[in-house]
């Protein structure tokens, strides 16, 4: 797992947008203004946070070593995910995935309907 894949996995959701509000280091992804991802460009090992469902966010600390609390979200529905070597790049795959789908879940009905007409 390197920053690039993370990246274009990213970058392959509809509607995403790369942006660097918090500086060069932290690399953001947004649909529809909103935060799905923010990777720890700098980070050893590189770290990243995602957005999950509050049941599933405590699931994960729990399962896995590398998934802590974020230091400065709303640690009941964002984790940090270390890439150590603790998961798979299938299982980060697909927890992107989770987390552009909740944040599109909160975006507003005519936002939402864009997106989904557009698969």
């Amino acid at each position: 797992m390197n920053i690039e894949l993370i990246r274009s996995t990213c970058l392959s959701f509809q509607f995403t947008e790369e942006d660097f509000p918090f500086g060069e280091e932290n690399w953001v992804y947004k649909v529809g203004g909103k935060i799905f991802c923010i990777i720890a460009a700098t980070e050893i090992p590189l770290r990243l946070s995602l957005k999950a469902p509050a049941e599933m966010v405590l699931e994960l600390r729990e399962q896995f070593a590398g998934i802590q609390p974020p230091s400065y979200l709303n640690k009941k529905y964002w984790n940090s995910f270390s890439i150590d070597g603790s998961f798979t790049w299938k299982e980060l795959q697909s927890w992107i995935e989770v987390s552009y789908k909740e944040v599109v879940k909160g975006l507003p009905k005519s936002v939402q309907s864009k997106i989904h007409s557009k698969k």
